[in-house]
């Protein structure tokens, strides 16, 4: 799954990027969530880090789609989102950045497991 997350980062960090590409990226990465939580979302002991690394993943996936959604609608950022765009903790949904934000708390959610 973080491989796939990984792969995912890489590819959409930039404004042009192979969208079709990027669509089969984040479909694996939901076929590999989707098993993951089949396998191991009712388990004890771990239930609750496991709860978080779910929440992680599953905004790590909504991002994906927002990202791949604003790049090839080519929806341009407002003035606000544009002086937002270099903030870690600020940065508009669809953005570079706001994924980059998303993987890393997918990172520390997957680093508690």
């Amino acid at each position: 799954m973080m491989l796939e997350a990984k792969a995912i980062v890489e590819l959409m960090t930039e404004d042009a990027f192979d969208q079709g590409k990027a669509r089969e990226r984040l479909d694996a990465f939901n076929r590999i969530s989707d098993e993951a939580h089949a396998k191991v979302a009712d388990q004890e002991p771990g239930k609750s880090d496991w709860e978080g690394f779910e929440r992680g993943a599953e905004n790590f996936r909504r991002e994906g789609k927002e990202r791949l959604q604003r790049v090839s609608e080519k929806k341009p950022y407002s003035d606000f989102e544009r002086r937002m765009l270099d903030s870690p903790s600020m940065a508009p949904r669809g953005s570079a950045n706001k994924l980059m934000q998303e993987y890393n708390t997918l990172v520390f959610q997957s680093n508690r497991q």
